[in-house]
């Protein structure tokens, strides 16, 4: 989950409604001795001592920490008194602080295809076998990272200015002559692109890697012309919703976000750019990793999960949470069923090993 907020805004923060309230989740089993220290100066979690009695979690704030806090970090933290404070993720930083041997933070929250490189320098920590896998994260990944979740970034449109033809397929959201109007996309985000264009331009998904960026970006300066660019995702919601566009491409989220509004939009799921697991992973040589492994645990957990997407709807990493949702949550989910089936999967993979290139060959094009 890439930093936004160097931008101004959360990349993957969607949502801010009401929610729905929370009290601690009940996982009597994990716990004992919870809420107090032992006459040892310790809580114990499924029978491992805990020292630690706080930690830095860096995540990239906005409505998905407000729904993890509600979801996850209030209930660990009611019933095991270990306190958390926050920080503003960062990779670079991140990378900084642990080759100097002096990390700050215990956790930190992560893109898919960020995580890849922090398990590749030994950046992050291998997570004790007591600490539940979740079964969506790639058996590659499963060691290092549980507890967050998946998102899609799509095109959706505003149905009142859409009288004809909608958009069905990334090809019909480059089509200005049968589906006239701008187009909203982020200048400060890469990720999706070069896919979406190589999906309009006719390549066939699995033919889209390894990635033919020329290609790509000649079809997107086809429709340079018809783009209102937008600094953050945010942006790109408010020129929908104002009405500056008649599509834009955002996470399924932000979507969600306007229509709970009553804003007159309409989600694409088909060829939806399926970003399909992130990490929650503790940092090599953190200073309190005792209780980060604890909470990693925690939000590996069915039920945190589950509670967390009925909050903010993204896909959990553990698939025993899906059987807690009920229908109605599981139809805005970008890894329900039916979505999975018609949704492009971005290789987390692929993309951590090209970062670079991705990231240039898009700033590249945005500066014209």
């Amino acid at each position: 989950m890439r930093n936004e907020q160097q931008a101004g805004v959360t990349r993957r923060d969607v949502l801010r409604t009401g929610g729905v309230a929370l009290g601690a989740l009940s996982l009597p089993s994990l716990l004992s001795a919870c809420g107090s220290s032992s006459s040892s100066g310790s809580t114990h979690y499924k029978g491992h001592a805990v020292r630690s009695d706080r930690i830095v979690l860096a995540d990239y704030g906005g409505a998905v920490r407000d729904a993890s806090q509600k979801a996850m970090y209030d209930p660990f933290t009611k019933q095991t008194g270990i306190r958390i404070t926050f920080a503003d993720a960062d990779v670079a930083k991140l990378r900084l602080m642990v080759e100097s041997r002096h990390p700050s933070w215990d956790i930190m929250v992560a893109d898919g295809f960020d995580t890849y490189p922090l398990i590749r320098d030994r950046l992050i920590q291998r997570l004790p076998t007591w600490v539940t896998r979740n079964d969506l994260v790639p058996a590659d990944a499963q060691d290092y990272a549980t507890g967050q979740n998946a998102y899609s970034i799509c095109q959706g449109f505003r149905t009142d200015q859409l009288k004809g033809k909608t958009p069905e397929t990334w090809a019909d959201f480059f089509d200005v002559e049968r589906i006239p109007g701008k187009r909203a996309i982020p200048s400060n985000v890469p990720f999706g692109v070069p896919e979406m264009a190589l999906l309009a331009d006719g390549v066939k998904p699995e033919n889209i890697y390894p990635l033919d960026f020329d290609r790509a970006y000649a079809k997107m300066d086809e429709l340079r012309p018809h783009i209102l660019f937008g600094d953050s995702y945010g942006a790109c919601q408010q020129f929908l919703q104002a009405g500056s566009v008649a599509i834009a491409m955002i996470p399924n989220g932000r979507f969600y976000d306007l229509q709970v509004r009553g804003i007159a939009t309409e989600t694409v799921w088909n060829e939806a750019l399926l970003f399909a697991w992130s990490s929650t992973a503790v940092l090599t040589g953190a200073p309190h990793s005792d209780a980060a492994f604890a909470l990693n645990d925690y939000m590996a957990q069915p039920e945190p999960q589950a509670e967390l997407a009925k909050l903010i709807p993204y896909g959990p990493n553990n698939s025993k949470a899906l059987d807690l949702l009920d229908q109605d949550v599981l139809d805005r989910l970008p890894t329900s069923r039916e979505h999975l089936q018609i949704a492009f999967r971005i290789d987390e993979q692929e993309l951590a090993n090209i970062q670079q290139e991705y990231s240039d060959r898009f700033t590249k094009w945005i500066a014209g």
